[in-house]
């Protein structure tokens, strides 16, 4: 029965997410139908946690019934869509496997690494599946399943994990409210509470192991989502290749099995770039809606999205102003209201760093520059010393060496710039902190934190980036 109302728990969210999905992307060739479920997933968990965080400002108890019913038209509308589009067919070729191959295509035990090549405007049907692509995809399924099993063997063991959100997911499942007087009120958003409190609400029971279940579909999701999205442009080995990378992170993997707020932050955040990439390279309106939707949701996981949706609009005014996108249909109106947008952002922004009182925004009366040393060894330790990150980082800076000038195919120079912005951006803020704040760094937990909220980006650089050719090939 547990069974029963965790898999219920888990195909509501889905089922509404993805007829939310399918009122955007309505055309079979947007995306993937596994890339749609997962956008489908993570759409519907925020939905049910922004209905919940209005259902607790009008003063309505949480409950089912209350919770999905309203939802009943929506999903009826968005899977008449996806009917009528045929968005869920399944035109999945079965190839037999090369199983002699060795090494994949075009591909051979001497190579060198190209410093330029063209990118594939297509994903082309490469045959069957070799050895390495086999090896690759099993190293990952595995990845996932150490991900499940790991997240469900264990409560909620850490300290900020439970007094920040699983303890308050509980308050909320017994209070049927996210709004409970007499209680401490946090800084924190409650996204990472209220998923917690729709998984007690369908087992109608607080269990805080059960209540971790969707950390690893996040995990799930992302890893779908960035396959996918690396697929567009490269070939399957070298999407297979990047994605065993990103599923490897030893930080990533361990945030997957936790109740932070960090891990859910990196997915949808790279879910939204993700469209927001695509709308750059395939302009279409609705990418960029659904994008935005998804990148302004991530305000309600963690502060920290105030300062990533500020580099990401950064990134995104500079490339919408590029004179490749002057014949895109609507781009005037577009830039209309990236400028007014940027009036807003710049105002509000001003307000969070200057008239804000959150303890994250204290800063030091006067600019220390005997600080610029130790913050320089300090990143350098944590992006190339600590095994957190693997060699990723060592990684990027050879192929920005190497292929650098594949930079300047499918918007991968805005990537670079959105990756370099949100790591010195990041620098920058613990910089200007007050001391108190500036000695977190020493403690190694939330300038870590902070740089995995972006990794999967860095990872879609480097998946973008990886060309190795054949000494034979014309």
């Amino acid at each position: 029965m547990v069974i029963l109302k965790l898999i219920g728990a888990t195909v509501f969210p889905t089922v509404l997410g993805l007829s939310f999905v399918n009122l955007f992307l309505n055309h079979k060739k947007d995306i993937n139908i596994f890339e749609r479920l997962a956008f489908g997933f993570l759409a519907g968990m925020m939905l049910l946690v922004l209905e919940m965080l209005l259902l607790s400002q009008l003063k309505i108890a949480f409950s089912l019934l209350f919770l999905t019913l309203p939802w009943i038209p929506l999903i009826v509308i968005g899977l008449y869509f996806g009917y009528k589009n045929s968005l869920f067919s399944l035109e999945f070729k079965l190839n037999r496997l090369k199983l002699p191959r060795l090494t994949p295509p075009g591909l051979s035990s001497a190579f060198t690494v190209r410093k330029s090549a063209e990118v594939p405007t297509k994903h082309r049907d490469e045959g069957g599946l070799n050895w390495i692509e086999i090896a690759l995809i099993l190293f990952i399924c595995f990845e996932v399943f150490f991900v499940f099993s790991s997240t469900l063997i264990k409560p909620v063991v850490t300290c900020d994990a439970w007094s920040n959100y699983s303890w308050r997911g509980k308050m909320f499942f017994i209070e049927k409210t996210s709004i409970v007087k007499n209680t401490a009120q946090t800084g924190h958003p409650l996204y990472n509470c209220l998923n917690q409190t729709w998984v007690f609400m369908c087992l109608n029971d607080w269990n805080d192991l059960l209540g971790k279940i969707f950390y690893p579909l996040y995990y799930l999701s992302l890893l779908v989502i960035f396959y996918f999205t690396v697929s567009r442009k490269q070939t399957r080995f070298f999407s297979l290749l990047a994605t065993a990378m990103l599923a490897s992170l030893p930080f990533l993997i361990y945030h997957a099995s936790t109740a932070y707020a960090d891990f859910p932050l990196a997915t949808y955040y790279f879910a939204g770039i993700s469209l927001l990439f695509l709308f750059f390279n395939r302009p279409k309106i609705n990418y960029l809606l659904l994008a935005a939707l998804f990148l302004l949701s991530t305000a309600t996981i963690k502060n920290e999205a105030y300062f990533y949706l500020f580099m990401t609009f950064i990134v995104f005014a500079a490339t919408i102003f590029m004179g490749k996108f002057k014949e895109v249909k609507g781009i005037k109106s577009i830039r209309i209201t990236t400028i007014a947008l940027a009036l807003l952002g710049t105002a509000f922004m001003t307000y969070k760093i200057f008239f804000s009182s959150h303890e994250a925004l204290r800063y030091a009366p006067t600019l220390d520059f005997t600080r610029v040393w130790p913050l320089l060894l300090v990143f350098t330790d944590y992006l190339f010393v600590r095994g957190n990150f693997s060699i990723v980082w060592f990684l990027l800076i050879l192929l920005l060496i190497f292929n650098f000038k594949k930079l300047k195919n499918n918007f991968n120079l805005s990537l670079l710039a959105l990756v370099l912005l949100n790591l010195f951006g990041l620098m920058a803020y613990y910089f200007v902190l007050e001391q108190t704040m500036f000695d977190w760094l020493f403690y190694v937990t939330p300038a870590v934190r902070n740089i995995l909220q972006f990794m999967p980006i860095v990872l879609l650089l480097v998946g973008n980036l990886l060309v190795i050719k054949n000494k034979n090939e014309a």
